[in-house]
């Protein structure tokens, strides 16, 4: 019998048709949890990728190669490897479809990065989950992964959730497309779970800043920067700085050079942009 989380059946109120319907709108929003583990296989549900995208366009990820240690049929890997990242591909189970990846890998198992790794970003088994993202917390310095929305509730989450590093939540604003389990034939249906991209950063011991993403358009881009620094030719970076609304164009320069102290400052209004910039340059002006 289907019970709620105050020990009362849902099938016990006032209307037993209120409460079927009840139950299995419960059922359907939650698709995830209720496939019986035996249904589930190795929980693969692959990454749309327009999450991809939709992070790409706020984060900028180290430069280094990245590790994706649940990499399943590549759907992280080739938005990342098609961004021109490098992308170390690890599994436990071999789905035949990338050739450069490492199948019969338990990242739980590892003890140590591969070469040059120092950045991990992945969906992990939603079985898993809590499991993937200590270990990911104790191996790298930066950790992104796509968990459900509700992965911010719980007290036995407190070890990875609170002075862990937790820099940045991106919260879709639209329900991301169904991921269906692997080898699912079934109605495609839309997604009932709410997701987001969460971003460690390990030495952060702020709280985390969220921030709504859209999956279907670009609206939240941050500034494409060439090697020294000045936004593309005609690019809205560009706009913005002949306006004055220049930072999103700051913030982008201080996350290619790796000004953790002064990102920090100026998202929490410590700092404006401007006197970020005059921080900056005064520095390089020293050198």
């Amino acid at each position: 019998m289907q019970r709620s989380s105050s020990g009362i059946s849902l099938r016990d109120s006032p209307s037993g048709v209120i409460g079927e319907m009840t139950t299995q709108v419960v059922h359907r929003s939650c698709q995830v949890q209720h496939h019986p583990h035996a249904e589930r296989g190795y929980d693969l549900y692959e990454t749309p990728a327009v999450a991809v995208e939709a992070l790409l366009r706020v984060l900028a990820l180290p430069s280094g190669p990245i590790w994706e240690p649940a990499c399943g049929r590549g759907a992280i890997a080739n938005v990342l490897r098609a961004h021109g990242y490098r992308v170390v591909c690890t599994d436990l189970i071999d789905y035949g479809t990338d050739p450069t990846a490492i199948y019969g890998v338990d990242f739980l198992k590892t003890t140590e990065l591969p070469a040059g790794i120092s950045c991990i970003v992945t969906n992990p088994p939603y079985m898993l989950a809590n499991e993937f993202t200590a270990h990911a917390l104790e191996l790298c310095p930066n950790v992104v992964m796509l968990l459900r929305l509700a992965f911010l509730e719980s007290e036995r989450r407190s070890p990875i959730l609170d002075g862990a590093g937790l820099r940045r939540v991106f919260v879709f604003r639209k329900r991301l497309p169904m991921m269906h389990r692997d080898g699912w034939e079934g109605r495609k249906a839309s997604s009932g779970l709410a997701f987001a991209w969460f971003v460690w950063e390990r030495g952060y011991r702020g709280h985390p800043i969220t921030q709504r993403i859209s999956w279907e358009d670009g609206r939240d881009a941050v500034p494409v920067l060439l090697p020294h620094g000045r936004p593309t030719k005609g690019s809205r970076a560009g706009s913005q700085i002949k306006r004055g609304a220049n930072r999103a164009y700051v913030l982008a320069r201080l996350r290619r050079d790796g000004r953790a102290d002064l990102i920090e400052k100026v998202e929490s209004g410590a700092l404006s942009a401007s006197g970020a910039l005059a921080a900056m340059t005064d520095k390089q002006g020293s050198r």
